[in-house]
């Protein structure tokens, strides 16, 4: 972000920092050395080794993202007008925020690490569970049971401790051999054999 001169002005000619050096070794990677630099400088409050934590966790920042945008499906929003995006948005982050708290009550219940819980998993589980009763028999006794007994499926389904992970910007599955969709579908005469398109082509 850009600093108005006002704001650049207001900063101090000097500041105080502290610089960390911390060994990352992780099984299968090779040691590696970070240096960083803060201004948290009361080593006793804050040890070296807890932000060097801190920053090896930051990638899951863009995780968390993925999730909400990727998992969730909110990656594509099918709305054609700002007034729907916006309601279709805060329910995609009200759902997130429903699974996250799931997952954080399963894991304080499990006593095992966040990371360790399935975002994933944890959708799945709340779907079947919650969605899986008539309205008529959804009293508040009985949804209370039913979000105990799905924060237990989801602690016993936790993930192994994967620090490290490397989460490549690529996907698994291929896409299927058939052309774009680029214009409405009464407009085409009549869609080829798919041994004369290649995939992720625009039909003609």
């Amino acid at each position: 972000m850009d600093q108005t001169e006002e704001e650049y002005a207001k900063l101090p000619e000097q500041m105080t920092v502290r610089i960390l050096r911390t060994r990352t070794e992780v099984k299968g990677y090779r040691t590696r050395e970070m240096l960083l630099v803060t201004t948290l400088c009361d080593g006793d409050e804050i040890p070296a080794e807890s932000l060097a934590e801190l920053y090896r966790r930051r990638w899951q920042i863009e995780l968390n993202f993925d999730d909400l945008k990727t998992t969730l499906g909110m990656d594509h929003l099918a709305c054609k007008s700002p007034r729907l995006v916006e309601r279709a948005m805060a329910i995609y982050v009200c759902a997130y925020n429903l699974i996250r708290a799931a997952m954080i009550e399963a894991a304080t219940s499990a006593q095992a690490p966040l990371e360790r819980v399935s975002f994933k998993g944890s959708a799945n589980a709340l779907l079947k569970g919650l969605a899986g009763v008539p309205g008529s028999a959804k009293t508040i006794q009985r949804t209370r049971q039913l979000w105990e007994l799905v924060i237990e499926l989801i602690a016993q389904d936790l993930l192994p401790l994967r620090p490290g992970r490397r989460e490549p910007r690529a996907i698994k599955k291929r896409p299927k051999k058939f052309p774009l969709l680029t214009r409405h579908r009464a407009s085409y005469p009549e869609i080829p054999h798919r041994n004369r398109y290649k995939a992720n082509k625009p039909l003609k």
